[in-house]
């Protein structure tokens, strides 16, 4: 079994993201004679909970490399993950082993067919003080479906697991995608093939992706690329913030503000 330490914070913006990626790279390239992996992760400042869902969405991506991740943090980190109920962790011998494994619950679950997205963005009144109109209700299960909606029809991933938290702070909800597919990159560059257009990098194709109309499964009669336009749609009716992390190209969508990175 190989170690792998991972001692950094985890908050937002390129260089996060950059640093998340790395240690994606990490699992994946890692050799070890059983394909087995054990990560230690020390994060003692500020982590934002994209990225605690991201740390969590790990020992799945090691599972579609047909690799094992154990994964064994300090408690700072295990109260978040266990915030997000990503964890379900017990004790070994030693509290130094506590390890956590993917649990099927509310908040974090696999994403295997559209049933499965109705039911995640429809719990979203369990954890949050406020009472939404059924109106309402079916507005955000709308929405905030594109999202997994996407990731389900065009990723042709193994995995797709949804989150979702709600900040009592700034009692705001959080939606979360993680999938193990090609990406959204290399998606639009797989259809710019077919149709004979020339290939781009990561970045254009993601700035592709993000306009309404633009769509790699062209169907005849349905209405089609609308998905990432109405969640960017939706955010900026909402004061909300939009990160997508695909290939090479990281999309960062605040406060009025549409950045990308490479």
């Amino acid at each position: 079994m190989k170690n792998l330490k991972f001692d950094d914070s985890l908050c937002k913006g390129k260089s996060a993201f950059n640093r998340m990626a790395k240690l994606q790279n990490d699992i994946i390239d890692s050799d070890s004679a059983d394909d087995a992996v054990t990560l230690l992760i020390n994060l003692e400042g500020r982590t934002g909970l994209t990225f605690v869902f991201l740390l969590s969405c790990l020992p799945i991506l090691a599972k579609s490399k047909n690799k094992t991740v154990f994964v064994r943090a300090n408690e700072p980190l295990f109260k978040l993950m266990k915030k997000i109920n990503a964890v379900d962790y017990y004790s070994c011998a030693k509290d130094k082993d506590k390890i956590f494994k993917i649990i099927e619950k509310p908040c974090f679950r696999p994403i295997e067919c559209p049933e499965d997205i109705f039911k995640l963005v429809n719990d979203i009144g369990g954890e949050a003080p406020i009472k939404m109109s059924e109106e309402l209700t079916d507005i955000m299960v709308s929405k905030m479906g594109e999202m997994y909606i996407n990731a389900l029809g065009h990723s042709k991933a193994t995995y797709i697991i949804g989150g979702k938290y709600f900040k009592q702070q700034n009692r705001k909800y959080c939606f979360s995608c993680y999938d193990t597919g090609m990406g959204i990159p290399k998606c639009v560059n797989e259809h710019f093939g077919k149709i004979g257009h020339s290939l781009v990098t990561d970045e254009v194709a993601l700035k592709w992706a993000m306009v309404m109309g633009n769509t790699t499964n062209p169907q005849k009669g349905v209405s089609n690329g609308v998905g990432l336009y109405t969640l960017k749609s939706f955010a900026k009716a909402n004061d909300g913030v939009i990160r997508i992390c695909s290939g090479h190209s990281l999309y960062i969508y605040s406060k009025g503000t549409e950045k990308y990175y490479v």
